[in-house]
């Protein structure tokens, strides 16, 4: 718990060092994540041996215990280490929508009560998917001052490894990102695993914090990037923050009202006769 703690720390360290919000959009495709991950399982299967009164033989019944829905929650049943490390990575594709790349690692040393009795088992898991900016309904990045608070859903498929057992998975995942910067937001989500090979890897849920990086890009290729560029699919000249003048009287095309003609700004854009 402590390296979890100093991991906190670190994060919010970082945090307040920052300045101003924004969400991942057309002016900012690329979003790179690290941070800390809680492995809880809401299942475990538990040996019980039984002796025939008769015959006198022992065999051995494997049962399966169940928690209650709220264990998930419960951080007396996470499974978190210095290990426990979760990487990813996200594409803006349009509309609040884009496409992302999961990658975790943990330390597995027990399933809600039930401790594991031989060294912790490797968990190690990965995935592709999709997630949808919930704010984006509004047509907005996100919601408050400077649209800092960008909730969002996902799913998921892929593939976990648990010790020597494995399985393919599909996932839902509910989290939000809090920007606090240009460039750095903080991130919380959870997720469950829906396991298609529960006698190998159990379901379970991952709860995960961290920090998440946006990377400005240039996708109209005019030299200004990111919030800089006003007109982020439009090419324009640095000097009028990417947004065109297609006649060239100094006011932007979005704001000229003759923008193919010379005017005043007196005049909006027009010429006066």
């Amino acid at each position: 718990m402590k390296i979890f703690s100093l991991n906190v720390l670190f994060i919010l360290t970082v945090l307040l060092c920052s300045k101003e919000a924004i969400s991942q959009n057309e002016n900012s495709r690329f979003l790179f994540g690290f941070g800390i991950n809680a492995i809880s399982f809401n299942s475990y299967d538990v040996d019980e041996k039984i002796t025939d009164p008769v015959t006198l033989e022992t065999q051995t019944i494997t049962k399966n215990i169940k928690g209650n829905f709220s264990d998930y929650y419960n951080p007396k049943y996470f499974n978190i280490h210095p290990t426990s490390i979760r990487l990813n990575a996200a594409y803006f594709i349009t509309k609040g929508i884009s496409a992302q790349f999961g990658f975790s690692l943990n330390s597995i040393d027990k399933f809600l009560e039930q401790e594991v009795k031989t060294q912790d088992l490797s968990y190690f898991s990965i995935s592709l998917g999709t997630k949808y900016n919930i704010a984006r309904v509004t047509g907005k990045d996100g919601f408050g001052n400077k649209e800092w608070f960008a909730p969002f859903a996902g799913v998921k498929y892929g593939m976990v490894f648990l010790d020597k057992g494995k399985s393919n998975y599909y996932d839902f995942e509910l989290g939000t990102n809090l920007w606090v910067s240009e460039t750095v937001g903080f991130n919380i989500q959870t997720e469950f695993k829906n396991t298609l090979k529960t006698e190998e890897v159990k379901k379970h849920f991952q709860h995960s914090l961290g920090i998440v990086l946006r990377l400005d890009s240039d996708a109209d290729k005019d030299g200004v990037k990111g919030r800089k560029d006003k007109c982020p699919k439009i090419y324009g000249p640095k000097a009028l923050d990417g947004c065109p003048d297609s006649d060239g009287d100094g006011i932007t095309d979005r704001e000229d009202k003759c923008p193919l003609e010379k005017g005043t700004k007196e005049n909006n854009g027009c010429p006066e006769n």
